[in-house]
Formats: C-alpha cells, structure tokens, sequence
C-alpha cells in the first residue's frame, strides 16, 4: 500500500470523530423548571420531542439530617404529582435502600383521626427504594389546610421504625401552582 492510500485510509476513518454531533432540537419551552414555596419545590419537566412534548409536574419536599459538625445530607423525598390529569393524584415516597423488606412506608398528617396512607416498596435501585400510593380527593383538599408537621414512617433493615417530619410550609401554594400546570 502506497503511502497515499494509507494516509487517505487514515482520514477517512478519523472522519466520524471529527463530525458534529447531531443533537435534537430544542424547543422554545425549558425541558426543566423549579419553583420554591416554603419548603415545597415545584418541579416541571417536558418528555419527547419538542413539538409534542407533555409537561409532568410534581411537588417535592427534601427531607434533610444532619449530625453535630456535619453539613446536612438529602436523606428522603416525598412528592406529589399525576402522570395524567385524568389520573388520580399520587404520593411517592424516595428513601434510603437501608428498608425493611417487606413492609410498607407510612405517610400522616398531623390530623390524629387521619389513616396513614400505606406507601408499598415499588422498586430498589443504588440510589433508593421508592414507594408509592394514591391519594383520595379528600385527603388532597385536607392537605391544603395543614399547618403542623406530618410525618413519613418506614422501617429501617435493622427492624428500626424510623419517623420523618414532613412540613407543610408553602404547601397550599406549591399545590395550587401544580394545579395550574
């Protein structure tokens, strides 16, 4: 082979690297948005392509600990949200892998007549186990008038119940924006 041929087989297969990447187009609209309402974050993002893109919102409540010294780490997430607006409303609860198998999450008010709403485990990946379940249309209107703490229950592996507080600070607001979306 001639030195020609070579250097000629050479770009030629350097080509593709040297290429521009195609990308999808963007649309006019973000693919994400947030909203902060007390201690609620209302998130939206846009799935497909961008002239048949759907919105699905949710709300979210980080739940954070921390230790004497120690900046405070993300250890639980509770969101509310439909995939559609026919569908019933949703809670989903995001939760260390550390869980109690099998059993259930538990989400309350602060309402001592309330039943907690049962969670069960959905799936576990590295980053957590979820859990999930639906909301009647009662509870969702009581949840806008709460003004004390909640709560999300489970147990740990080690047979531990563990209790999470649950604000509802800028929840009524944070629902309302979500019922607008």
């Amino acid at each position: 082979m001639s030195r020609l041929s070579i250097a000629l087989a050479l770009i030629f297969l350097a080509m593709p690297a040297f290429a521009e990447d195609k990308k999808p187009p963007l649309g006019a609209e973000p693919a994400t948005t947030t909203a902060a309402y007390g201690d609620w974050l209302l998130r939206c993002q846009r799935l497909g392509e961008p002239d048949k893109a759907r919105k699905i919102c949710e709300i979210v409540q980080t739940v954070q600990a921390s230790r004497q010294g120690q900046p405070q780490k993300p250890i639980a997430q509770l969101a509310f949200g439909r995939i559609k607006p026919s569908e019933p409303m949703r809670v989903t609860a995001h939760l260390p892998v550390n869980i109690l198998l099998p059993s259930v999450a538990k989400f309350s008010t602060s309402d001592k007549d309330a039943k907690p709403v049962d969670l069960p485990w959905r799936r576990c990946i590295q980053s957590g186990c979820f859990a999930d379940g639906v909301l009647d249309d009662a509870l969702w209107k009581a949840l806008h008038e709460q003004t004390e703490n909640g709560s999300l229950e489970f147990t740990d592996a080690g047979s531990r119940p563990i209790k999470l507080p649950i604000s509802f600070h800028g929840f009524a607001q944070a629902a309302d924006a979500l019922a607008k979306e």
